[in-house]
């Protein structure tokens, strides 16, 4: 009898604690959920001391275990790139960690802010690995938009992009005469296309060749599809046929 009234007064208590709980906002939906919660509750509020070493100067702090590097540096007041820094910047801090810091020298920091106003340098190795007038180009990012800049250092604004099959060819291919059909010698620089897709005269790059003439066609040359010079045989025979990304330069 005492048994079931002691059972009785539980079952009846449960529910009324479920339903306050969760009109006050405070009871998750499930089990997990509620495993979740104090698991994230404990995380946020978690924090780990770890030591700061900055030129040479010791600086001993504690920082959420949750955040990065680069998050806990900025926390502390640190500009991450006006220094060399030992750790990875992606990388979550951790209990007992030594972040070693040491400044860059002004000569970097010039070089770092040249390279911000010139934008990123995208590069790609020549194609036969052997290098040409004109095959230095390489693209760059600047201010989230492309540019091309030669080996003389011009930037040349990117206008159109087509990824097209590529072949090559050398200059005494066709007659045999050496001259393109717009009357421009063939030569390394010079690429033949349907002027129904790149109209004859458009200057394009195409990485790890460089920039090219749209100069010349040829009866196999229709559709997406550019024909390169090489003046060297064994070259044009490396380059062989293969798929790449062709950029319209602005005239």
């Amino acid at each position: 009898m005492i048994l079931r009234a002691v059972v009785f007064v539980l079952v009846s208590f449960v529910p009324f604690f479920i339903s306050s709980e969760a009109s006050a906002g405070r009871l998750p939906r499930s089990a997990g959920e509620a495993g979740r919660t104090l698991v994230s509750v404990e995380k946020a509020a978690k924090r780990v001391r770890l030591k700061l070493v900055i030129d040479g100067a010791e600086r001993r702090i504690t920082a959420p275990g949750n955040i990065t590097v680069e998050a806990c540096l900025k926390g502390e007041g640190i500009a991450p790139e006006k220094y060399h820094v030992s750790e990875p910047l992606t990388d979550l801090v951790r209990k007992g960690m030594t972040i070693t810091l040491k400044s860059k020298t002004p000569a970097e920091m010039a070089e770092m802010k040249k390279e911000q106003a010139e934008g990123t340098a995208v590069r790609h190795p020549s194609i036969t690995g052997r290098h040409h007038a004109g095959s230095g180009a390489h693209l760059v990012i600047k201010e989230d938009k492309k540019y091309v800049r030669d080996e003389a250092g011009k930037l040349h604004r990117i206008v159109g992009y087509q990824q097209m099959e590529a072949t090559a060819y050398l200059p005494a291919d066709g007659n045999g005469d050496g001259l393109t059909a717009t009357g421009v010698p063939a030569a390394y620089g010079v690429a033949a296309v349907d002027p129904d897709i790149i109209p004859l005269g458009t200057r394009i790059f195409v990485p790890g060749y460089g920039i090219a003439l749209a100069a010349d066609v040829g009866g196999a040359i229709d559709g997406h599809i550019v024909d390169l010079c090489y003046e060297d045989y064994d070259e044009a025979m490396e380059f062989g046929r293969r798929e790449v990304e062709v950029y319209l330069l602005e005239a």
